[in-house]
């Protein structure tokens, strides 16, 4: 008799604990999928014959470009739902423009514009980064948008092929 007693107690314990869990799993958010892509111009599908040139281009610069490869590699191989995607490749971004982007130190002290830095690739990049048709209005507003970006993404690809 005690070991009957046991299993069903056993057994309803499971249930409960299956139903609680369902119920959290039921009114949970459903969050996107997100996908960042960094690169150079290389990646953006540079000179190929659908090529835009553009800094804003939100579907990729090209349907051979990284971010349209991979978020057709999600959608159509992985079958991801609910994907959502950045395209933040910048034509001529090395690694030491992207750190710049993200790190205001290395920015104020290598790639600011001032006479110190004298107007290295640099300081020439990120002027058009931030540039009036470049649709990012100022540098706070260039590092803000990568860190919060990247800080959010589930999927980073890092393709950089300038190197330093």
């Amino acid at each position: 008799m005690k070991k009957n007693a046991k299993r069903i107690i056993s057994l309803m314990l499971c249930i409960v604990m299956l139903v609680g869990i369902l119920a959290v799993g039921a009114g949970a958010e459903s969050r996107p999928y997100r996908y960042v892509s960094l690169g150079d111009s290389t990646s953006m599908g540079y000179i190929l014959n659908d090529f835009k040139w553009s800094h804003n281009h939100d579907d990729g610069a090209s349907a051979y470009a990284n971010y349209a490869r991979m978020m057709d590699y999600l959608k159509n191989t992985w079958h991801v739902k609910n994907l959502e995607g950045l395209d933040l490749t910048l034509t001529g971004c090395r690694p030491t423009e992207l750190r710049a982007i993200l790190d205001t130190e290395f920015y104020d002290l290598f790639c600011d514009g001032s006479e110190k830095t004298d107007l290295n690739y640099c300081d020439r990049h990120l002027d058009g980064y931030t540039a009036s048709w470049s649709g990012n209005p100022s540098y706070e507003y260039l590092n803000e948008k990568y860190i919060k970006a990247i800080a959010d993404a589930d999927l980073i690809t890092y393709d950089l092929i300038m190197a330093d």
